[in-house]
């Protein structure tokens, strides 16, 4: 049986293990905060009889072993935040699966596939500036250095910290993925408002949106504000407000209606109240679950930058910030969710994700399915960050119907 006052009291235990209290969860990879949040969900998995252990790269396991060992079934996400964050993103993810494995621990002889919790490392980024450093170390080896040698501020290495994390836990050194994984199921808050807009319960994924951000560049001639006449300017920040209006036409011109475009950073010089800025840096973020989309879209914004800089006679450039490619789940995991929901009377919707996931990465190995729970109002990243306890208790019973229904040898 699933316990939701359970999953629900969790939420709000691990939501203490923070560097803010009163301003929200901080809870960075490898910090004191961030290590009493693991040993609070290693002692769970100890106490749900899971085997507990922990890779070199900083991530950690529970596994529920199948009496006839065919091959396992994943599920997890994170618990590290951003500062300030909430205490939903990631960590539901984290306590509903741990729920599933406990639910499933008194038979394991009648599991074909064993069961594997993962807690996956530094997903946010937030210390050592490497999205989904856990999972892409772990999976994708021609990713795994980068991440190991990446530098928090203070020159401490991911590496170091997640060997010393390990260490501090106590824990063996093994790995969820040597059991080859056959699935993995990641549940999680939207970070949106669709879900709670169209009154609807819960939000069944079938894909997580491409990435594509740059570093925009716009060179004028820094000059006297009061002195210049108007036709003889070369304002780069005029011509970044030209482009960054431009910008929130992309996705009803050459994107699709999943199509979502950002300018979030902006850096202007020589930022003086009294002198026309003569350079501007500024950040575009683009997103959408087809490629062939996000491919238009970019190719309209080198156009956009360009003609902009062109007319105002200014030099552009644009360099690559990161990339990140679509990522669909598999369909029929998605039909699979979308019947247990309709089973168990629950009303659902298809959705995308438009924020990257830890289950995206272990899609390289294996098919990925998601479910949302609605966010209160779309907030996430924040203090308000908010999902009630029945859409908890809901997602997490659609989740171990399904993960069980896998363990037992169900493949669609």
């Amino acid at each position: 049986m699933v316990d939701g006052d359970r999953v629900w009291r969790r939420l709000q235990e691990l939501a203490a293990h923070t560097a803010t209290p009163g301003s929200g969860v901080t809870r960075l990879s490898f910090t004191a905060e961030d290590m009493r949040a693991r040993r609070q969900v290693v002692a769970w998995m100890r106490a749900s009889g899971l085997e507990v252990g922990g890779d070199e790269w900083g991530n950690f396991y529970g596994m529920l072993r199948a009496g006839k060992g065919d091959g396992a079934v994943m599920v997890g996400s994170h618990i590290d935040s951003v500062p300030g964050g909430g205490a939903f993103d990631g960590v539901l993810g984290v306590v509903a699966g741990l729920e599933c494995l406990d639910a499933r621990r008194h038979d394991p002889a009648k599991l074909r596939r064993s069961l594997v919790l993962a807690v996956f490392a530094e997903e946010e980024g937030a210390r050592f500036g490497e999205v989904l450093a856990g999972s892409r170390a772990a999976v994708d080896a021609a990713a795994r250095e980068k991440v190991l040698n990446a530098k928090d501020a203070s020159g401490c290495t991911y590496r170091e910290a997640a060997e010393a994390a390990r260490r501090e836990l106590g824990l063996p050194v093994a790995s969820g993925f040597d059991l080859d994984v056959h699935a993995m199921l990641e549940l999680h808050i939207e970070q949106g408002a669709v879900l709670e807009q169209a009154g609807v319960e819960l939000g069944v994924v079938t894909a997580i949106a491409g990435i594509r951000q740059y570093w925009v560049r716009l060179t004028g001639l820094a000059n006297h504000a009061g002195a210049t006449p108007m036709s003889m300017r070369m304002d780069a920040l005029a011509a970044a407000a030209e482009v960054v209006a431009g910008v929130e036409d992309l996705p009803g011109g050459p994107g699709s209606p999943d199509t979502v475009a950002t300018v979030g950073q902006l850096v202007v010089s020589p930022n003086a109240a009294n002198v026309i800025p003569g350079e501007v840096r500024f950040t575009i973020d683009l997103r959408d679950p087809d490629r062939e989309a996000l491919a238009r879209c970019a190719a309209a914004l080198h156009r956009l930058v360009q003609e902009v800089a062109g007319r105002r006679g200014l030099h552009c450039s644009i360099a690559d910030r990161s990339a990140w490619e679509p990522v669909r789940c598999h369909p029929a995991l998605v039909e699979r969710l979308e019947r247990v929901c309709r089973e168990a009377g629950i009303s659902h919707r298809r959705i995308f994700s438009g924020a990257v996931h830890d289950a995206g990465v272990v899609a390289q190995l294996a098919p990925m399915g998601m479910l949302f729970v609605p966010s209160a109002a779309g907030r996430s990243h924040c203090p308000e960050e908010w999902t009630g306890p029945e859409a908890v208790g809901k997602g997490t019973r659609i989740l171990c119907t399904v993960l069980a229904d896998l363990a037992r040898g169900g493949d669609g």
